[in-house]
């Protein structure tokens, strides 16, 4: 059923892009002194042009009641802006003994063509230890710890170009059999993580 939610996320997201793709056009800009139009994307970018925002929020009431919440912001790191390094929490809530899921990452993120990114990040979660992966997760279950998972992986913007896009990614878990992170977005048991959000 959570397949369901998404698929309906995707649509939603795809018509909120479309709409903002107008408002999103280049624009020119007439000097005072007579000097001709220079475009937009000519000009120098400010710092507020160079950060990002974005990050997600997922709802779903089928089985127990599942919650979360992941925002980031990120900052071009080069001058064509292909290069964005940043960072995000996250807080996930289940509605049984599990409870809530919190913690934080960095990132940094290489578009490659066309929209096309690779994507690593480190990632501290504080959960119970059944949450984890390897043998350090089946002494006492229940107890709460810090846990490092390192991923990397790619993925890919859809949207009409501008300042914040659609955006899903596919992450591999390189803690993978000894320990990380088993997201909710995963595969089962999986160390691939699917994410998605506007960025």
């Amino acid at each position: 059923m959570r397949n369901l939610f998404y698929i309906f996320l995707l649509c939603f997201s795809v018509l909120v892009v479309s709409a903002q793709e107008e408002a999103e056009k280049p624009f020119a800009v007439i000097r005072k002194t007579g000097d001709p139009v220079q475009p937009k994307e000519d000009m120098p970018k400010t710092w507020q042009e160079k950060t990002h925002l974005g990050g997600n929020v997922a709802l779903q009431f089928w089985g127990s009641l599942f919650v979360e919440a992941s925002p980031m912001v990120g900052y071009e790191l080069n001058k064509s802006g292909s290069l964005v390094g940043g960072v995000g929490a996250s807080y996930m809530y289940y509605g049984n003994s599990i409870g809530s899921i919190y913690g934080g990452r960095v990132f940094l993120r290489q578009n490659i063509y066309r929209g096309v990114f690779a994507h690593a990040e480190i990632e501290q979660i504080n959960a119970q230890r059944q949450m984890f992966f390897g043998s350090y997760a089946t002494t006492e279950a229940s107890k709460r710890v810090w846990g490092g998972s390192p991923l990397i992986g790619g993925g890919f913007y859809q949207g009409s170009g501008g300042k914040t896009n659609y955006y899903i990614s596919l992450l591999y878990n390189t803690s993978y059999p000894a320990g990380g992170f088993k997201s909710p977005f995963s595969f089962g048991d999986s160390p691939l993580v699917i994410r998605m959000g506007f960025f």
